[in-house]
């Protein structure tokens, strides 16, 4: 029926960090997670966010570009 409140997600998200044993996680940390994801994948992440700036959503994606190595083919016998 009704969505979590935000101290429930919250608590959730305080008990998932503490059983995987991650050290200076926050919620927010997600939010720039699925940000950043959405704009490598071309999609919007200011609509995703509903920020109505764009600068908003600027101050959550991470800058740095990760690499992405693709392996040799394998040859085929």
């Amino acid at each position: 029926g009704r969505p979590y409140s935000y101290r429930t997600v919250r608590d959730m998200w305080e008990t998932a960090v503490a059983r995987a044993g991650v050290a200076d996680a926050h919620l927010h940390d997600l939010r720039a997670k699925s940000l950043t994801d959405a704009k490598r994948q071309g999609l919007d992440p200011v609509a995703l966010a509903g920020h109505s700036d764009a600068r908003m959503t600027a101050r959550y994606i991470r800058q740095h570009d990760t690499v992405v190595a693709v392996p040799p083919k394998l040859a085929e016998f």
